[in-house]
């Protein structure tokens, strides 16, 4: 479901899925695919702990909370289920970095690598906050949804 709000955010994170995919591909023509996607994962995941810093959920559920309050909500088609305070699953039914890496010509393993460098950021941010994230399925694979399992 989109509203107003959600078109213009959506093109803000393809814009910055465009941004991972060509610096991705630029490194790794000066430095080789391994290290690209080390520095990456490396750059990436300290992105993930500065949102850590500003966010500071004490739960899982508190995360999911902000989640919903600042519209990512709608921006990714999410729902969620908590089980208690601690542990919560998140389905995502739409990413903007993958439509965006799908348009520019990113092949099925780019998608799912690009994907799974980009869920560094939640993984550090998740660490950073004391809780752990598991991700179980996810669209750059190939899934028709994303679900992520954070748990305390």
């Amino acid at each position: 479901m989109t509203n107003e709000n959600t078109i213009p955010v959506r093109k803000a994170i393809e814009d910055r899925g465009a941004w991972l995919f060509f610096l991705f591909r630029e490194m790794a023509k000066e430095f080789g695919r391994k290290k690209a996607e080390e520095i990456s994962r490396i750059a990436i995941r300290e992105f993930g702990k500065a949102k850590a810093v500003k966010e500071k959920s004490s739960t899982p559920k508190e995360w999911v909370k902000k989640h919903v309050e600042k519209g990512s909500k709608e921006i990714f088609e999410s729902k969620s289920e908590h089980s208690d305070e601690n542990n919560v699953e998140l389905e995502f039914h739409y990413c903007p970095l993958l439509e965006r890496w799908k348009e520019l010509g990113a092949n099925q393993e780019e998608q799912d690598l690009l994907c799974d460098i980009a869920m560094e950021g939640d993984r550090a941010k998740a660490e950073a906050l004391g809780f752990k994230v598991e991700i179980t399925r996810r669209m750059g694979k190939g899934d028709k949804i994303c679900k992520v399992l954070i748990k305390k």
